[in-house]
Formats: C-alpha cells, sequence, structure tokens
C-alpha cells in the first residue's frame, strides 16, 4: 500500500476497518463495518480525526433518544399513558384546545404532582391502568388529582361524558 498507513483491523468509534478499498481524491478509503453490522466506505483521515465513528446508527440513534421524553414519547410512536397525559395538560392549559372550556376555562387544574409525567405515569400504574381503560374524574367538577381520578373502561367514559353534556344542556335550558 506504499505511504498508505495500514488500518485493517483497528477500530474507530462503532467502525472496524475490513481492508483497503481505493484512493479517490487524494484520500484512502476503506471498507469498514459498523457495530450494527452495515457497511461503510470512509477516507482514512475521516476514521483517524474522528469525524466518522459510525454508519449514521449512532447519530439517528442519539437523535431518537433526544425525541423522546422520559422514554415514552417520540414523534412518531407516543404509547397511549403519555397521549392521555398530554391530552390533560392541553384540555387545562390551551385556550385554543377543543374542550379547554369545558376543562381549564371552567377552573379545573392538574395538581402539581402530576405536572411531571413520570409521577403520572407511577400514579398510573399503581392504580389499575391499562390501554382499555380511560382516565375519569370521580367529581366531574374536580381537578385532575390521585384522589379525583380511576381508569374505567372507555365505552363507561363515553356515557358518563355524554350525560354530563346533556346534564349541561338541560341547566342552559335547551
Amino acid at each position: 500500500m506504499g505511504k498508505i498507513k495500514n488500518l485493517m483491523g483497528q477500530k474507530f468509534g462503532r467502525l472496524t476497518v475490513l481492508f483497503f478499498i481505493q484512493i479517490k481524491n487524494h484520500r484512502a478509503r476503506w471498507l469498514c463495518k459498523c457495530d450494527c453490522g452495515n457497511l461503510i466506505e470512509v477516507a482514512s483521515s475521516d476514521l483517524i480525526g474522528g469525524n466518522t465513528k459510525s454508519c449514521g446508527c449512532y447519530q439517528s440513534m442519539r437523535a431518537k433518544e433526544a425525541n423522546l421524553k422520559h422514554g415514552y414519547a417520540s414523534r412518531d410512536n407516543k404509547k397511549r399513558i403519555y397521549k392521555i397525559w398530554a391530552k390533560i395538560k392541553r384540555r387545562i392549559f390551551n385556550k385554543n384546545t377543543d374542550g379547554f372550556s369545558y376543562y381549564g376555562g371552567k377552573g379545573i387544574k392538574m395538581c402539581s404532582e402530576w405536572m411531571d409525567f413520570i409521577n403520572f405515569k407511577n400514579w398510573a400504574l399503581e392504580n389499575g391502568y391499562k390501554d382499555i381503560l380511560s382516565i375519569d374524574r370521580i367529581d366531574s367538577d374536580g381537578d385532575y388529582k390521585p384522589e379525583n381520578c380511576q381508569w374505567i373502561p372507555i365505552n363507561e367514559n363515553c356515557r358518563k361524558a355524554a350525560l354530563e353534556r346533556w346534564k349541561r344542556s338541560k341547566s342552559r335550558g335547551r
């Protein structure tokens, strides 16, 4: 290989150099195998200088982790329990959200403990949360807090909500 430093067998980050490929644009290029199994062609200077440490999988993994909140949400995949928590917060704090007038707009709050998703998740799991259940405020005029919330079947919660809407319409004289 002449003046080219032999990198075969060396490891750079997640990349193991398999063999020399060619000189391209005055740079020695190597075939490397990433820890994830992908093969990638990399220039010597990028390996030695630390500019390339993986096939791209490491950066993708870090980006995905950065987009996760508490390990429960990402743009593409939000676990149901996280969606429930986020929806409660939207109903209470976001004036532009459908239903705000029935929640935050009428003074319903979320207890300070539940402002942290982990605390909400822990309460939910300790109090019977299952994906087939829906959060329910026992007193529909009360706040979202442990002593006023329970998990009930979704269809039961829908019936309860429909009854509440009917009562509100009757109280307004409709």
